[in-house]
């Protein structure tokens, strides 16, 4: 098996786990077709509460300040992809006060909190047509089984700039486990890597404990290339 970032071959370090020596990227395969795994999202918000407010709150004004320091927008067409209720969003919009706001999430429990927003999209980003200026990816991509698809969606939208947070430096689960969510546990140079056909680095940052989210995390602000 191939890495997904980088293409080198993985190294099979336990049942379900895959190690690439190139890049550092760590894979998970759990084994759960389309359907079981839509099922499990159902039900997520039951089990897997969203933090609370507070700490949610310090996350979203750090992600959005750095962010901001990195792009400058106006008119964009912004779509937030996983944004439950869009808290960030709701701090882009303070910051850039003309964007066109998109907010996309698999629940159809985050209805309740989306209400101030006109454009909503309750359904798997796969399945999104159209055409946007900035994705907001924040804990998403590690969620997705195959992200090079994944990565012809983002190309096919059109985005011009990415803004982007995955989990890093955290200790992958035991093969005894039957699921979680995570399938990447990516590195700076993985990430790097897999965007850098067609995306320049703007910025990366590994953040501290507690400061985007529970552990240490990396974030990066990607602007597409011109030809």
């Amino acid at each position: 098996m191939k890495c997904h970032c980088c293409e080198n071959k993985y190294s099979k370090i336990s049942k379900k786990t895959y190690l690439c020596d190139k890049c550092g990227h760590l894979y998970q395969d759990w084994a759960k077709d389309a359907e079981w795994v839509a099922n499990y999202y159902k039900t997520y918000r039951n089990t897997n509460p969203l933090p609370p407010e507070k700490e949610r709150e310090l996350w979203c004004g750090n992600l959005s300040k750095w962010f901001s320091n990195k792009t400058k927008l106006s008119n964009e067409k912004v779509l937030e992809i996983g944004a439950y209720d869009a808290r960030l969003t709701k701090k882009i919009i303070d910051i850039f006060p003309y964007i066109d706001p998109h907010v996309n999430d698999l629940d159809p429990s985050a209805l309740k909190y989306l209400s101030d927003f006109e454009n909503v999209h309750i359904c798997n980003f796969l399945d999104l047509e159209g055409y946007f200026d900035v994705l907001i990816a924040i804990d998403v991509f590690e969620h997705i089984d195959d992200v090079r698809i994944f990565y012809d969606k983002v190309l096919a939208l059109g985005f011009k700039y990415l803004l982007i947070q995955v989990p890093v430096n955290r200790g992958r689960k035991s093969d005894n486990v039957e699921f979680r969510p995570h399938y990447h546990n990516p590195t700076k140079k993985s990430m790097e890597t897999f965007f850098s056909k067609d995306f320049d680095i703007v910025d990366s940052k590994i953040t501290s404990r507690g400061e985007t989210c529970y552990g240490p995390a990396l974030m990066l602000s990607l602007k597409k290339k011109t030809k």
